[in-house]
């Protein structure tokens, strides 16, 4: 953007700052799209309906006739997608890998050694 602008990084930064309609003008759009994206994943998620409209224009008789085919769709609920939305809001337990996870924890945690503090009571070198 400073590239185009022909200004130098700081002077925008400063800008910024003391201009926070600036700011504003950037984040707008970048929240407006997070909104979009994420208002089309949920509705993929949960399923939608969707309608295919033809038209067709016929002759006869020196009369034009119309005719409006519509196919109602239902687009069902796409698991991939209720997994994701579940595993970023929800945690892992609803990750696709859960019992993968679990049990590479269980093996990390069996792997660990104890570490225990060493106060120098059982050291024969303390009395040199």
């Amino acid at each position: 953007m400073c590239k185009y602008l022909k200004i130098e990084d700081h002077t925008f930064t400063n800008m910024k700052h003391k201009y926070p309609q600036i700011q504003e003008a950037i984040d707008k759009p970048r929240y407006e799209l997070k909104k979009d994206l994420a208002s089309a994943m949920y509705k993929k998620a949960m399923g939608y309906e969707s309608v295919d409209e033809d038209q067709l224009i016929e002759e006869k008789d020196d009369k034009q006739m119309k005719k409006v085919h519509r196919v109602k769709k239902q687009i069902g609920p796409d698991y991939k997608v209720i997994t994701y939305l579940l595993t970023k809001k929800f945690g892992k337990e609803y990750s696709e890998r859960f019992e993968d996870l679990q049990l590479m924890e269980k093996k990390i945690a069996m792997q660990k050694e104890e570490w225990s503090k060493d106060d120098g009571k059982n050291d024969d070198n303390n009395n040199i």
